[in-house]
């Protein structure tokens, strides 16, 4: 799967938060109830505004470690949006 995140002028700095803490908190959720889940998903991520920069290379979610690094990155992008341009 790859998460594909919106760092556009069309949403505020709120909704953009709001976006970072759902995608950590859903993927903290999803395999801390599945954790069979763990060596068997893919997860890769990029953020778009008026280019598209990716902040995660698609990568098996092996164990907690996994997990962590990915949503560090995704949590990483708060409060900016990366260098996304906005227009």
């Amino acid at each position: 799967s790859y998460l594909a995140m919106d760092g556009s002028g069309s949403i505020d700095g709120g909704e953009f938060t709001t976006q970072i803490s759902g995608y950590s908190a859903a993927l903290n959720a999803f395999f801390a109830a599945n954790p069979a889940a763990f060596g068997k998903v893919a997860i890769g991520g990029n953020i778009f505004g008026s280019n598209v920069i990716e902040f995660a290379p698609l990568a098996v979610i092996n164990n907690a470690g996994d997990l962590a690094t990915l949503t560090t990155a995704i949590n990483g992008l708060d409060p900016g949006r990366a260098g996304i341009g906005t227009g």
